[in-house]
């Protein structure tokens, strides 16, 4: 499995740590490059845009945001252009619910599939799963 990781703060690193602990391929992006290049220590293909996140990717999409809800239609708006009907868009931060229907019925219509998975119990849940 490849999975792309957008949002590598508290939360969404451990995460990215725990997958790469199972043997998954992990691509990752966030706006702070230090915790890109810490990740790619650990095994994750770190990027340095979303143009370049996307590529790596590669034609089938799984991606993952773990952002601030504040950030998501701007990085939604971003990662759009680069992915294929089919492909997997999830939010797995604590976005309010109204926001996210929304979202799901726009992005859904490009053939896009989203899913909302509101991640909670902190750093310690992330890190045992």
């Amino acid at each position: 499995m490849k999975i792309g990781f957008i949002g590598l703060g508290r939360m969404g690193g451990n995460m990215v740590l725990r997958l790469l602990k199972d043997k998954k391929e992990v691509v990752v992006y966030n706006k702070e490059h230090d915790k890109i290049k810490e990740l790619t220590k650990h095994g994750a293909i770190g990027t340095y845009s979303i143009d370049e996140f996307a590529k790596k990717l590669g034609k089938e999409k799984i991606i993952w945001l773990m952002i601030p809800h504040e950030a998501v239609d701007e990085v939604i708006k971003e990662v759009l252009p680069h992915m294929n009907k089919g492909d997997i868009l999830i939010d797995g931060g604590n976005s309010n619910f109204n926001q996210t229907i929304k979202r799901g019925n726009e992005i859904e219509k490009n053939g896009i599939r989203f899913i909302d998975i509101g991640v909670s119990g902190g750093t310690a849940a992330a890190k045992i799963g």
